[in-house]
């Protein structure tokens, strides 16, 4: 439960004061795939949990279908490979985690449809044009520029420990965590061959996954985002961050898993604790102590609470729902996405901010 809590803040610092969902969908990927690993009793429970790992990845966000399938196949590969209760048993489960994979995403998919609601990224993604350019042909088109400029993010753009101020380029952290993989795997050799075996199977996918997450982030930024995004690789750093902080989340708990299935290791374990204490952000967590966090939040909303009572007011006399551009100046992105809880039921159509880029 404390890893939980306070292990998505070494990736996530602000996890507890911001409105993006993406540090809960990273958290819930790496718990998913981790308990997988380190169960051993598996009865009713642990499936139950793993199915509702993989509604609540599927519900979170688009991107949280990836996670989903990931955690399907390792649940699957687990009970062919190493489970031990029977055909029908693991047949029974299976058919219901893939139900769990395909009902929640048709029903919500009909959701957005009754509704009418808005869907972000909706912009198909043509996978001829795709081709052109990851094989050179098409030169002239801005995802030419997205395609070089997401490759040179992944390996110029740093994430930082704020604690000490220490940048490390994504590229180089990814190799640090496979080699913090190879590390564990061979730890796992000398204590349990079988833990090892299935170690290496998760971990095997878990690279996979990876790759398969960052390349399709890449496409995604080709097709999905605006132009004006595309080109700037906006938010890079907080959708990589989503598998970082599965992998961290999942090492963490595997780590947790040895120390504390044999005593005589409880130094390192101590060492880890240790460093990851080092690690967080004790300054974010002095501020949600001392509920800081909370006052900046109404602050913040307060000036958002005059727009809303006028339109308010002018609904009342008109009795109509209206449709609202947004115009922000010098704004951060978030003002459309506050009106847009906020002035329920009325939709926002339109957003445009001026001056300062986020």
């Amino acid at each position: 439960a404390v890893l939980c809590c306070l292990g998505p803040m070494l990736i996530f610092e602000d996890i507890y004061i911001i409105i993006l969902i993406d540090a809960f969908l990273g958290l819930i990927a790496g718990t998913g795939l981790a308990k997988i690993f380190v169960t051993e009793k598996k009865d009713w429970s642990y499936d139950a949990y793993i199915l509702l790992n993989i509604v609540m990845l599927i519900l979170v966000k688009d991107a949280g279908m990836l996670f989903a399938v990931f955690v399907f196949v390792t649940y699957i590969l687990d009970n062919i490979f190493y489970r031990k209760a029977g055909i029908k048993r693991n047949g029974l489960w299976s058919v219901l985690a893939l139900m769990a994979l395909l009902v929640p995403k048709k029903l919500w998919e009909y959701n957005i449809k009754i509704n009418n609601a808005n869907v972000a990224f909706s912009n198909p993604i043509d996978l001829q044009e795709l081709f052109r350019v990851l094989l050179g042909i098409e030169k002239t088109n801005y995802r030419v520029e997205v395609l070089e400029n997401f490759f040179d993010g992944f390996f110029t753009r740093c994430f930082e420990i704020s604690v000490f101020q220490i940048k490390i380029p994504y590229i180089i952290l990814f190799v640090v965590l496979a080699v913090v993989c190879y590390v564990i795997s061979r730890i796992y050799t000398n204590w349990n061959i079988e833990y090892a075996k299935k170690y290496r199977m998760v971990v095997a996918l878990l690279g996979i996954e990876t790759i398969i997450y960052v390349f399709g982030l890449c496409v995604t930024y080709m097709f999905k985002f605006s132009e004006y995004e595309a080109v700037r690789i906006a938010s890079f750093e907080r959708y990589m961050n989503i598998m970082l902080e599965g992998i961290v989340i999942f090492l963490l708990m595997l780590i947790v898993n040895y120390v504390s299935s044999n005593q005589k290791q409880k130094y390192m374990g101590l060492c880890i604790l240790l460093i990851v204490l080092a690690i967080l952000p004790w300054g974010m967590i002095k501020d949600i102590g001392t509920r800081a966090t909370v006052a900046n939040t109404v602050n913040t909303r307060i000036r958002y609470i005059p727009i809303v009572e006028q339109i308010e007011k002018i609904a009342v006399k008109t009795g109509e729902r209206y449709n609202i551009n947004v115009i922000s100046q010098e704004s951060a992105g978030y003002d459309a996405f506050v009106l847009r809880y906020s002035l329920r039921p009325h939709t926002i159509v339109g957003s445009e901010i001026r001056g300062q880029p986020f």
